[in-house]
């Protein structure tokens, strides 16, 4: 057995020289992209590999009432810009409203006189709304180099069913993936969910916006939306009636998602007084009965033979002449 009596004044020494150690400079990065990076605080600069190239970036800060204007989002980042409102990035709002800065860098490129966004894109609305500054790493990158830290970026917070069905769509496009499937196979993910996604793009924008942000519609609601919108199960200006109305709920305590998809698609109730069927009546027994809904007449007749057909439609024809 090793012995484990320590020296007093061993002891002291060591951790006297312990203090002394330089800590190793880390990034400010969020924890899925901490690996293979490096920074060099001095020269505020940090190394990532991004599709195996080591990119050197540059720290800029972009002050608070310049962002909207100073910057912009790549555009193939999934997130659909026109739908990010202070719902959508509650949860992070508060923090950038107190330190009047971003805590992690966003990734962007040079634009002209502008800096485009890779990913950052509800840091950057964030700090529109909280008048604060937006801190980013910059570097000249490729558009596949800048999809790829978009698609890592939204990781923290996936984009929703609807954001994700555009993306789905333009793969297919693109010849990128050829069906559904193709897509669930490589994203370990139902061939049902990839299918929901694709209907929820179908959707129109007045729809999606029925909710506080898009990810309240859940794969489920998708479904059942692009079915009733497709096939017309509800009459479409009610359904827009109803969306814009949902807006009054957004800041009710118990708002939720599900509670919207359910009073879109709750059935229309007709005035049942003015579609009450008229009981039918024979005008000859066994031979006409006739029977009324709502401005249709009927008339169900038997024994006609071909003669008297002819007559009865020559006689309608008459009748209805104006």
């Amino acid at each position: 057995m090793k012995n484990l009596n320590f020296d007093a004044d061993d002891l002291k020494k060591a951790l006297a020289e312990k203090s002394t150690e330089a800590p190793e400079p880390v990034a400010t990065l969020p924890a899925v992209n901490r690996l293979k990076v490096t920074r060099t605080p001095a020269a505020n600069t940090l190394k990532k590999m991004v599709l195996g190239r080591e990119v050197v970036f540059k720290r800029e800060v972009i002050e608070a009432g310049n962002v909207e204007k100073n910057t912009n989002v790549f555009n193939l980042n999934e997130r659909a810009q026109d739908l990010l409102n202070e719902y959508g990035v509650a949860d992070i709002l508060p923090g950038i409203k107190k330190d009047k800065i971003n805590s992690f860098e966003a990734y962007a490129r040079p634009h002209g006189e502008k800096r485009e966004l890779a990913d950052g894109s509800r840091r950057r609305r964030a700090c529109i709304l909280g008048k604060a500054a937006l801190a980013m790493w910059v570097a000249e990158l490729s558009d596949r180099e800048m999809e790829y830290l978009s698609e890592s970026g939204n990781q923290h917070k996936q984009a929703s069913v609807y954001e994700r069905g555009l993306v789905y769509e333009r793969w297919i496009e693109e010849g990128r993936y050829t069906s559904a499937r193709d897509i669930a196979r490589e994203k370990k993910i139902s061939d049902r969910t990839v299918r929901r996604c694709l209907e929820a793009a179908k959707l129109p924008r007045w729809l999606i916006s029925a909710y506080k942000t898009p990810n309240d519609m859940s794969v489920e609601s998708a479904g059942r939306l692009y079915y009733a919108y497709t096939n017309k199960t509800i009459d479409i200006d009610v359904l827009k009636k109803r969306a814009e109305g949902s807006k009054i709920s957004w800041t009710h305590p118990q708002y939720s998602g599900a509670e919207i998809t359910t009073n879109l698609l709750k059935p229309v109730i007709n005035n049942i007084k003015d579609h009450k069927p008229i009981k039918p009546r024979w005008l000859i027994k066994d031979q006409i009965k006739i029977s009324k809904v709502k401005d249709a007449t009927r008339f169900d007749v038997t024994g006609l033979d071909e003669e008297k057909q002819k007559k009865l439609e020559f006689f309608m024809k008459e009748l209805m002449k104006k």
